[in-house]
């Protein structure tokens, strides 16, 4: 996973509003995150990123022949090539490509409507979508997050699949009831480097802001 950039002043804001929440939620999220980073959706989903990006298992082959008590021993005086031929990304791709090949069309007898709603599906939202798309077929799930900016317009974020911890109203899973975005974040502790993670709780409440 990429960070984001951020300054200390930032991490030391989302402790002190960590800070004034009740010692029970915290410790619910705490148990959550550690349950969903040591599960197997967690791991699948790295997984596919991982093969997605080229990071594949062939990385990891060592050449080994057979010892005198019959274990594997690694071989380190004759070539060990590895080669990936990324064809997992290729049919991700595809798939993507197949979905947001060409953008979108609208059309409505209220012109006015058009007129209204086409702002909004412009050249970056139509970036951020891909995006969303591309996770959705390779991780199974995306998230397009809806925001207004500090100016009052509407805006949408993607949040990458593997920061997204969602706690689900429903079986079907087709509506939340909160969910917390797990990142990590650099910046300095004076002239030392260092690197937190921050969780973003987000409820119908609100965001709270924690460090891990």
């Amino acid at each position: 996973p990429k960070n984001d950039g951020i300054t200390t002043e930032h991490v030391i804001k989302q402790i002190e509003r960590g800070a004034k929440t009740s010692l029970d939620e915290r410790a619910f999220l705490e148990k959550e995150i550690q349950k969903y980073l040591n599960s197997p959706i967690y791991h699948d989903i790295c997984k596919a990123v991982d093969y997605y990006e080229g990071r594949q298992d062939i990385l990891k082959h060592q050449r080994t022949v057979i010892g005198k008590d019959g274990s594997p021993i690694v071989v380190k005086n004759l070539p060990n090539e590895r080669i990936i031929d990324n064809q997992y990304a290729k049919a991700v791709s595809q798939k993507q490509n197949y979905l947001c090949g060409k953008p979108f069309t609208m059309t409505s007898e209220n012109d006015d409507y058009i007129k209204a709603v086409k702002p909004y599906f412009s050249r970056k939202f139509m970036r951020t979508y891909n995006s969303c798309v591309l996770d959705s077929v390779n991780t199974s799930i995306g998230y397009l997050h809806p925001y207004y900016d500090p100016e009052g317009k509407l805006r949408f974020k993607h949040f990458r699949t593997w920061e997204i911890l969602p706690f689900w109203k429903d079986e079907e899973h087709t509506e939340l009831d909160a969910f917390a975005r797990i990142y990590q974040v650099q910046g300095y502790t004076g002239s030392t480097d260092k690197t937190w993670t921050l969780v973003d709780y987000y409820t119908l409440s609100g965001v709270k802001h924690y460090v891990y």
